[in-house]
């Protein structure tokens, strides 16, 4: 008895290990988060604090029995409809379950270490599955959950395309069910568990779930000349699970699609700008910790389409070595991983051939044409405005059969010594192209003054200056805001103007262009007092107007007027001087400057 338990635990910890190590190094690589904790989160404040919002939202929709997928607390008085918003549902489900134990800062930091940590153990998985070869599966592993373009993503504070873990087992499970008899009815649902929590992740990662799912039955058909029974099963199941628990959102997303006027699509010149240099999948990150600094100045220059996409040498080099040692190898996955990598490698690269300059469809130059204009006209497909958010395909299709090319190489050397001189020289050159360490970090704080907000009891609507409606195309207002102002609500619970949300309809825009003093605000510039009876009278409408919309506090930011190439922050002045003429004294509390719109001067 003792014997078969002692077994059994060495299975588990042999089991184990490999996620032990990835949790080190995501702790280790993620620094200085550990030390901070409980008081900030990774990222860059422009777009971190969306995703720490919508885990509050969550369980504040469920609390108040209002639709999670609808908001009227945002973009008031005409709410907004989240169906196509980064709300990384999935991810606020398993946050909030770590919330019972944690505050909800350490949940999300939490979550951020664990969904690293999975990522790196699902492709150790995936490659232990198909090249059985515990050292180069760890290392393939480290190379897809802690690749520049992952890392990129958490930087920026973008934690939707961060979170990979569900990518590399799905294509495990799918595999089984269809090359397995032994349990194929679990591999399958498993399959159609990591398609549905990639859609409840973010759209592009499950676009390309999907496209793997389909690539792969016609695979079959082509390598068998027939779709044997199982393998229909398979694929019918899964897709029968994933519509089904997909219903809630896709009920949502056909009536968006019943008012495509609510759904604002980019352009194909607007994919093409988005799209990235070809150059760039040879050039590492400008956040590399030894030499990114000298290539600041490129991505400055190549900006908006300055995605982080370097694929890497050593991993380049390893996919060419893999490729040559399978040459002889008559396994017909091989072809199937280097036609996924081209597909998604295409995918990535837009609708044309970025080289420098050439850059913009009809921009007067010679433009080459790529695959992806015809993904343009799939249904759905037309949302996708950052189409190099799909290499993390094409890269987990570099490095399987880079990683039997690492086999190849660890099972020649028999000398252990040479071997582990061999092994630290491979991780020391991946680290050298892909470390990008320390990350920055957003601070969580609030300040107290919406503590204050939070005991009032009334319903009325606050306006957070500078103003900014952004979305995924553009913002309207000051660029410079942060969506902490929109992360505030989750504790003082009123409803704001404005937010950050994607795909805001343009009558949104529109109305709020129009709206007296707000109009003013979105772009403050000098204001005409000459007239008194004209500046009475836009006195008088805005009051009305404001009171119209419930606006109870203004609040201002100074902060966030900075860096708007205006001499002594003349928009913070010129906003001064435009609410204090129309709604008198202010008064300052935490940093802030706050206009409290009398009573009189708020409809109730």
């Amino acid at each position: 008895m003792l014997k078969d338990a002692w077994i059994n635990i060495k299975k588990i910890l042999l089991f184990l290990t490999p996620l032990l190590g990835y949790i080190f190094l995501t702790v280790v690589l993620t620094y200085p988060l550990i030390t901070k904790f409980f008081t900030f989160i990774p990222g860059a404040e422009g777009d971190a604090h969306i995703y720490l919002y919508y885990e509050w939202w969550l369980k504040y929709s469920i609390a108040n029995s209002l639709d999670f997928f609808s908001s009227p607390l945002l973009l008031y008085p005409y709410g907004a409809n989240l169906s196509l918003a980064a709300t990384t549902l999935f991810n606020n489900v398993i946050i909030s379950f770590f919330d019972i134990f944690l505050p909800s800062v350490a949940s999300f930091n939490l979550f951020v270490i664990t969904s690293f940590s999975l990522s790196g153990w699902g492709m150790y998985w995936l490659l232990q599955y198909l090249i059985k070869n515990k050292t180069s599966s760890f290392i393939g592993g480290c190379l897809f959950a802690f690749h520049p373009y992952v890392f990129s993503k958490l930087a920026d504070g973008h934690f939707n395309y961060s979170t990979i873990y569900f990518i590399p087992l799905f294509i495990l499970f799918l595999l089984k069910a269809t090359r397995e008899k032994y349990k194929k009815y679990l591999n399958t649902i498993l399959a159609a568990l990591f398609l549905v929590i990639g859609l409840y992740t973010d759209f592009y990662y499950a676009y390309g779930l999907i496209f793997i799912l389909v690539i792969y039955f016609v695979w079959l058909w082509c390598e068998n000349k027939k779709i044997t029974k199982t393998n229909i099963k398979v694929f019918t199941l899964i897709i029968s699970l994933f519509c089904l628990f997909s219903l809630p959102l896709s009920i949502r997303l056909g009536k968006l699609y019943l008012t495509p006027n609510d759904i604002p699509a980019p352009t194909m010149s607007q994919i093409a700008v988005y799209s990235p240099d070809i150059r760039s999948f040879f050039i590492p990150s400008p956040a590399n910790t030894y030499f990114g600094k000298n290539l600041k100045n490129y991505y400055q220059d190549i900006a908006p389409h300055n995605s982080v996409v370097f694929v890497g040498y050593t991993l380049i080099a390893l996919m060419i070595f893999g490729y040559w040692t399978t040459r002889k190898d008559h396994n017909a996955l091989i072809k199937l991983w280097f036609f996924l990598s081209l597909f998604f490698l295409f995918c990535a690269l837009g609708p044309i051939l970025s080289i420098g300059s050439i850059s913009a469809i009809n921009s007067g130059q010679l433009n080459i044409i790529l695959p992806y204009s015809l993904l343009y006209y799939l249904p759905f497909l037309k949302n996708i405005l950052v189409p190099s958010r799909l290499i993390i395909f094409c890269l987990l299709f570099f490095i399987i059969p880079a990683s039997f090319g690492l086999r190849f190489l660890i099972g020649k050397i028999k000398n252990k010594i040479y071997l582990t001189i061999v092994i630290i020289l491979v991780v020391s050159l991946i680290v050298f192209e892909y470390s990008s360490f320390p990350i920055p970090l957003s601070s969580t704080d609030i300040p107290k003054f919406y503590n204050t907000l939070a005991l009032e009891t009334e319903s009325y609507t606050i306006l957070e200056l500078p103003f900014a409606l952004s979305t995924s195309f553009y913002t309207l207002g000051n660029i410079n805001a942060s969506s902490k102002l929109q992360y505030f609500q989750s504790v003082h619970h009123k409803a704001i103007l404005g937010g950050y949300v994607s795909r805001v309809p343009n009558r949104v825009y529109n109305e709020y262009q129009k709206t007296p003093g707000l109009s003013y605000l979105i772009d403050p510039s000098e204001y005409d007092y000459t007239s008194e009876k004209k500046n009475n009278l836009e006195t008088t409408i805005v009051k009305k107007t404001f009171s119209d919309l419930k606006i109870k506090y203004i609040i201002i930011h100074p902060e966030y007027y900075v860096n708007l190439n205006y001499n002594k922050h003349v928009q913070l002045t010129n906003t001064l001087n435009y609410l204090t003429k129309i709604f008198g004294a202010n008064f300052t509390e935490d940093n802030l400057i706050i206009y409290n719109l009398k009573d009189e001067d708020v409809k109730k």
